[in-house]
């Protein structure tokens, strides 16, 4: 089959889409040969007609793009020897982009921002960000070249995100495009751990590793807790409600009997005083900061999230710190008795639970789910805090009935097999 102008259209932006980033970078030319498949003799006699429109359409092709070569051939045949083309040659990158006009302007901007990126000497660590560099609007990538030359002139300026002094830019701009300045200074970083955060993150959220390579100091993680025993708070000056840094929490003088985790403010905030008890609430994602508290008792320690798919994601990742870790008001039973109080929620991507889940936490998660992508959601503050407090109570005294997870054997996926009960209140 004889390839005409519109193959070649269709391979060149294929081959200009692989080649582009490194053809910036000077490791691919861009030069390309492609083959036009040219006619037999066979096929020239009997097909003259054709054979001659296919000619002429190459020429007046070729006139329309000087930049590209048509490789010239002769093929004998019975009535002589007949001109043929038989390849296309592009000599470079510029020339490839110029065959269509959406890979053309998408060179020229290209290379306009790279010239002006280059001089900030990124070098290969910046090829994976080129296309979000590239489809930066004009504010974005400006503030991205006075974020760059800050930071390259600043190495270990040891201040924090806020402080950053770089004009435009605010600090939820370098929160989400931290991973884009730090390729640009040289450091490779993956656009896929570097995920676009969202505008609500919170700059503390901005890992360690990230902030070093910017030369940031990073911000105290800090958490609240509820010191529901009036005993207890004696150690604090009588404060009820506590929001510090991890290690200034750590360092409290305190020995609780028993630690609930919640996974909001409001039930921890009015969760009635209860003796021998501290609520640790909103930690979110942030629970590794379980492991810095030396006084929870990983016997004694409960979860009480949402009753939606993030909730038991959570639950399970509070369990991955505190293997003994209980929950409660979440096993179907529980998904039953609050299910009027719920709304339908549809997730497109949510988090995937560790595999940590008891069978009846992952029966009451496959419980959530309604039809197609749609699930139960039910918000923790919807439930009476009353109700809590009193399985609570009951599961301290024991009358829960069911298994401690680290007594019953294996964990198991959020699927559902395998594993043993944890004690909770079956309403």
């Amino acid at each position: 089959m004889m390839h005409g102008p519109e193959y070649v259209l269709q391979k060149a932006q294929i081959r200009y889409r692989s080649i582009w980033r490194d053809a910036l970078l000077g490791t691919d030319s861009g030069a390309y040969t492609m083959a036009l498949v040219p006619p037999s003799a066979s096929a020239i006699t009997a097909r003259a007609a054709d054979v001659s429109a296919w000619l002429i359409r190459w020429r007046q092709w070729a006139t329309q793009h000087p930049g590209v070569t048509l490789r010239k051939s002769t093929i004998r045949t019975k009535f002589g020897d007949q001109p043929i083309y038989t390849h296309l040659d592009i000599p470079d990158t510029l020339a490839l982009a110029s065959l269509n006009a959406d890979t053309a302007a998408h060179w020229q901007r290209a290379r306009d921002r790279w010239d002006q990126l280059s001089r900030h000497h990124p070098g290969q660590a910046v090829q994976p960000w080129l296309a979000r560099i590239v489809d930066l609007d004009d504010y974005d990538f400006t503030t991205l070249l006075a974020a760059t030359a800050w930071f390259r002139a600043n190495p270990r300026s040891g201040l924090t995100v806020r402080s950053v002094p770089v004009p435009g830019m605010h600090t939820k701009w370098l929160t989400r495009h931290r991973g884009m300045v730090i390729a640009s200074l040289g450091t490779p970083t993956s656009p896929s751990e570097c995920a676009k955060a969202p505008d609500d993150t919170d700059p503390a959220d901005i890992p360690d590793g990230d902030l070093d390579a910017l030369g940031l100091r990073p911000l105290s993680r800090e958490i609240s807790i509820v010191i529901a025993d009036p005993v207890l708070r004696a150690a604090t000056g009588g404060l009820r409600q506590i929001t510090a840094p991890v290690n200034e929490l750590a360092a409290l003088q305190i020995q609780p009997d028993t630690v609930l985790i919640v996974e909001n403010k409001e039930p921890a905030v009015i969760w009635n005083d209860t003796a021998g008890l501290v609520v640790i609430h909103s930690l979110g994602n942030h629970l590794d900061v379980l492991g810095h508290l030396p006084w929870i008792r990983h016997d004694s320690c409960w979860y009480w999230g949402d009753l939606d798919r993030h909730g038991f994601t959570l639950l399970s990742r509070a369990r991955t710190m505190i293997p003994r870790l209980e929950s409660l008001l979440m096993t179907p039973g529980d998904i039953e008795t609050y299910r009027p109080l719920g709304v339908e929620e549809k997730l497109d991507r949510y988090d995937q639970p560790d595999s940590t889940l008891t069978p009846p936490e992952a029966s009451a998660l496959a419980a959530l789910q309604l039809t197609g992508r749609k699930y139960l959601r039910t918000e923790q503050e919807r439930i009476p805090v009353n109700d809590a407090e009193r399985a609570l109570e009951q599961a301290r005294n024991g009358l829960a009935g069911g298994h401690r997870p680290d007594l019953v054997g294996d964990t198991v996926s959020s699927s559902g097999s395998g594993f043993g009960l944890v004690s909770s209140v079956t309403r």
